[in-house]
């Protein structure tokens, strides 16, 4: 984050916000004080919320086409998909290799193929998550808190997350054709 205006002062190459979303900015006074006389105007933005992995647009995933891929965050894609947020944080999430959110389970420890077919139906039912969850507390605190997060994530797509196996996978409230009117 290079101001237009010269340096930040305090701040260098070496400072870096890493895995943090951040608005920088500086502004210029002149010397009369009528630029800005009453103060910095007020800025803002709109953000559409954290990117997640989605096995459809990932061409190493069976079906998938696309460079999304599991464990590159550069490559993930913004979605308001319940389902592919509760993938990803039960993934989780990564700075410099270490695990910085969600519950940190591997790859083959996810059932994606469960993951596709719900956000297929998310999509379909325009099912969307908007909201913040948190991770706090030490020890077993923390993975309560853990569990919880996922289930108000499945929550928002109509779904619970079970246990089958040694896999994580996902039901859900499938909208189903009707057989009869």
């Amino acid at each position: 984050l290079t101001p237009p205006f010269g340096a930040a002062p305090g701040w260098s190459s070496a400072h870096k916000l890493s895995g943090c979303a951040a608005i920088g900015g500086n502004y210029k006074f002149d010397k009369d004080g009528k630029v800005f006389a009453s103060g910095a105007p007020l800025h803002g933005a709109i953000w559409r919320g954290e990117k997640v992995y989605d096995p459809r647009l990932d061409s190493t995933y069976p079906g998938g086409s696309g460079s999304c891929r599991l464990g590159e965050e550069n490559t993930y894609v913004y979605s308001a998909s319940p389902a592919l947020h509760a993938g990803t944080y039960a993934y989780g999430r990564y700075q410099n290799g270490i695990r910085v959110f969600g519950l940190g389970l591997s790859r083959e420890a996810i059932d994606w193929a469960a993951i596709v077919d719900w956000a297929n139906d998310c999509d379909t039912v325009e099912w969307t998550i908007h909201g913040t969850i948190y991770e706090g507390g030490r020890g077993a605190d923390v993975q309560q808190q853990r569990r919880q997060n996922l289930d108000d994530i499945c929550a928002a797509g109509g779904g619970r997350w079970l246990q089958a196996g040694a896999l994580l996978s996902f039901d859900w409230h499938r909208p189903r054709v009707p057989l009869a009117t």
